[in-house]
């Protein structure tokens, strides 16, 4: 058990410094798409084999989250200055979940209906998936668009597969910031809430 965890952590500090690596040799889309890419695989890898195996730790689920959210918030700034935001949203979401419920955090407490069909068993229902597609892959189809890497490749029709694609993951990663949204606001809320019962 703890070899696997070893590995799994392993893995994640791979992952760092393939994102330090991608910063690195931003400047030449190509490559930094790949090192990106296989980061992303890898944290696939490693949640997966994790669940499998039931060798999830706090620690792992922790440095997971911390590590998507540097690297699309690296992807998000070199898409635009902008990016900044998006990438702001995911954080600020991602602290306000962790600081009230620990590793529990995809468990939202009294959600409206639509957060709790994407958030229900760890985003793994179809409204879940689609979200999480949304998050993960829209800054990286922004990013190809806007460097062109596929340009050749997508002449003729694949132009209207690409504008397709694009507009699946905007949606999904609309959702997925409504979610964050909404975490937000509610752990304001909580806050407030419990501001006031401490000054009565």
């Amino acid at each position: 058990m703890s070899l696997f965890i070893a590995v799994c952590l392993k893995n994640g500090y791979i992952r760092i410094i393939l994102l330090f690596i991608g910063w690195i040799i931003s400047d030449n889309s190509y490559w930094f798409l790949v090192v990106y890419v296989t980061s992303v695989m890898l944290d696939g890898i490693d949640g997966w084999a994790a669940r499998k195996f039931n060798q999830v730790s706090d620690f792992g689920a922790w440095l997971d989250v911390i590590i998507d959210n540097i690297g699309r918030g690296m992807l998000w700034c070199l898409i635009s200055p902008s990016g900044y935001f998006v990438s702001v949203v995911e954080w600020v979401s991602f602290i306000s979940n962790y600081t009230q419920r620990g590793s529990s955090w995809k468990q939202l407490q009294e959600p409206p209906e639509f957060a709790a069909k994407v958030m229900k068993n760890g985003c793994r229902t179809p409204p879940g998936m689609f979200a999480i597609a949304g998050l993960h892959f829209l800054p990286v189809w922004l990013y190809v668009i806007q460097r062109r890497i596929l340009a050749e490749a997508l002449i003729g029709v694949f132009v209207k597969l690409q504008y397709i694609v694009l507009g699946f993951l905007l949606v999904g990663r609309a959702l997925a910031m409504s979610v964050e949204v909404w975490c937000i606001f509610a752990h304001i809320r909580r806050l407030l809430i419990q501001e006031m019962v401490h000054m009565h």
